[in-house]
């Protein structure tokens, strides 16, 4: 990660993934999706899509209640 200042408003330092940490989440996302997929092997593909719809609902609802709330849900 690298902190930046943002070109809308200096006061502002935005943090941006190095070409390093660009290529670190790229080695790390297929066994992110293979870690997923067995956890969700057990459910039928509807269903698979219907938990992860409940778990989305879940977070939005508890988003006020995270030490870092999203902005805007």
């Amino acid at each position: 990660m690298q902190r930046g200042p943002s070109p809308a408003d200096r006061r502002v330092l935005l943090l941006t993934l190095t070409d390093k940490g660009q290529a670190l989440l790229a080695a790390a996302v297929p066994s992110m999706l293979c870690t997923l997929e067995r956890i969700l092997e057990p459910l039928a593909p509807g269903e698979r899509d219907e938990f992860v719809r409940m778990l989305h609902v879940m977070g939005e609802a508890n988003n006020e209640l995270s030490r870092a709330p999203r902005e805007g849900t």
